[in-house]
């Protein structure tokens, strides 16, 4: 789950940007916009040194009354030193303007090590069983199939033929 960058909109007058000063984080992240008043649009940029290595999805959002909304930071291409610049947040068409410098570091994969037993690697040890035996195969035709079983013909007055399809005598 991406890392969470929070900012308060709305708090102690209109259009007032609350922020953390620093942000670090990994790869990409989200802004969260909480809005503690009356609906405002928000400005979100990157500076040069930011943008060298993330993007805004969406840069001018408007926030309603009362809500929260966030905005993604997406983080291409992790860089191999950290890059350190500078998010500006602006309110009521720049009215009101908050800097927050962001930091993203290198991504540093984890390696997960799975103990593993050594006796899984020897096949197992399977004790004679008292299986029941089961019937011989039936043999193959040249067709490759199983030969079916066949039927004894009809015996009787008709052998097997209707009445409509005799000849007559």
């Amino acid at each position: 789950m991406p890392a969470t960058l929070p900012v308060d909109l709305n708090r102690e007058r209109l259009h007032a940007v609350e922020a953390p000063v620093e942000f670090a984080t990994d790869g990409s992240f989200r802004v969260e916009l909480s809005n503690h008043g009356e609906g405002v649009h928000v400005h979100l940029h990157l500076d040069d040194d930011l943008s060298a290595v993330a993007r805004i999805e969406n840069g001018n959002v408007f926030v309603a009354g009362d809500t929260a909304t966030t905005v993604d930071v997406a983080v291409d291409d992790p860089p191999t030193s950290p890059i350190t610049g500078k998010l500006k947040v602006s309110t009521g068409y720049g009215a009101e303007t908050t800097y927050v410098d962001v930091t993203v570091e290198p991504f540093e994969e984890q390696t997960r090590q799975v103990a593993v037993d050594e006796s899984l690697s020897k096949p197992p040890q399977h004790e004679p069983s008292k299986a029941v035996p089961r019937p011989p195969a039936r043999r193959a035709t040249r067709s490759g199939r199983a030969p079916l079983r066949r039927l004894r013909p009809r015996r009787g007055r008709h052998r097997g033929r209707c009445r409509a399809l005799r000849r007559p005598r």
